[in-house]
């Protein structure tokens, strides 16, 4: 058994063999001895054919994912984007986490459009069109999963028992809560909040250069806000998480030397939000290039009376600081030289999960 158990059919056939007839059970033990499968000891060297590589993917785009992919596990990284090996897929019997995920943004992403983003002209949301949407979020869900474009299509039957339907469940009351508290900014806001731009309508990009060896080259750091709005006159990138946000994942803690801050923030394995959210910040810059006043803050759908938060080093701005963008942007391309040097190892982190490709 790959699991290392015994099969039933073992079990039941030792129950069941007649020893009076002379009939024994031989036992084999066998176990794996492959020093090179050994993910403490696989290695990749950076050399200049991987170099080639990383030239290839860093001119079509690096994504938050990615990038995050490699603060968490070099090696993982190495498999996923530099070679392209993906894991495996399965059938979805039940619904995944990652799925859960999408459909609550899909049914966010239809709410805003239907109502307040029509022919990619953003209009003033509204409580009496949150309030009606309120009332289709069954309906709305129902079709996510039926007729949904990303992951599996479930039929009726699969989203009316077990698991499924407790899924199911969850994901409406959490866009429903997500629904009052929009609301309630609204009602409590002085300005009209105006959706300007939504996940699937264009790519998202700035393009970077950093310097190896005296050579030039050059980064594309990509991704896809699920919304950019303006409320008043501050411009507002905000990502839908359907897990929990807090302080810890996108504050920029204060160091003794200022000097330090940034390099520990850009590495620090419990950061990924706070990257994404600065990465979003530099792809801003490039496309609304003389828009100063901005924030880039994540939505938790667990605990949404947090409501927007924003990646920030003190509790009372109300901007994203563009010095300390600046200082990200130059720490993002020192960490990505950092590949194209040849004594760079991808290999794996201890502290991190075991992708496919690494073992379990």
């Amino acid at each position: 058994s790959v699991d290392g158990e015994q099969s039933r059919f073992i079990t039941q056939l030792e129950n069941e063999l007649d020893r009076s007839l002379g009939h024994e059970i031989t036992r084999y033990t066998y176990s794996p001895d492959d020093q090179n499968a050994d993910t403490s000891s696989t290695i990749y060297k950076s050399t200049p054919e991987i170099q080639a590589k990383l030239d290839r993917l860093f001119e079509k785009g690096l994504s938050p994912s990615a990038l995050n992919k490699f603060v968490s596990c070099p090696l993982d990284f190495y498999y996923r984007y530099v070679i392209g090996l993906k894991e495996e897929g399965e059938i979805e019997e039940n619904i995944e986490s990652s799925t859960f995920g999408t459909k609550i943004h899909d049914v966010l992403e239809g709410i805003i459009r239907d109502n307040f983003f029509i022919d990619k002209i953003g209009s003033a949301m509204t409580v009496t069109a949150l309030k009606a949407e309120k009332k289709k979020v069954s309906t709305r869900l129902t079709d996510a999963y039926l007729n949904g474009e990303n992951g599996r299509n479930f039929t009726k039957s699969d989203l009316k028992f077990g698991q499924n339907k407790l899924s199911f469940e969850v994901s409406e009351r959490l866009i429903q809560a997500f629904l009052d508290q929009q609301i309630k900014e609204i009602t409590d806001s002085k300005d009209a909040i105006i959706p300007i731009g939504l996940e699937l309508d264009e790519e998202f990009y700035a393009n970077l250069n950093f310097e190896v060896k005296g050579v030039k080259k050059s980064l594309k750091i990509s991704g896809t806000a699920d919304r950019i709005d303006k409320k008043g006159d501050l411009f507002r990138i905000i990502d839908y998480k359907s897990g929990t946000c807090n302080d810890d994942k996108v504050k920029i803690p204060a160091k003794k030397n200022p000097e330090d801050v940034m390099p520990d923030f850009i590495r620090h394995e419990k950061k990924g939000y706070g990257r994404q959210l600065l990465m979003y910040g530099l792809m801003f810059q490039q496309s609304f290039p003389g828009k100063s006043k901005f924030t880039a803050g994540i939505i938790s759908m667990v605990n949404i009376s947090d409501w927007l938060q924003n990646v920030k080093k003190d509790k009372d701005e109300t901007h994203l600081d563009l010095e300390l963008l600046g200082d990200f942007k130059i720490e993002l391309q020192e960490l990505i030289a950092e590949m194209y040097q040849d004594d760079f190892e991808f290999k794996h982190n201890p502290d991190s999960k075991y992708c496919e490709h690494c073992g379990k």
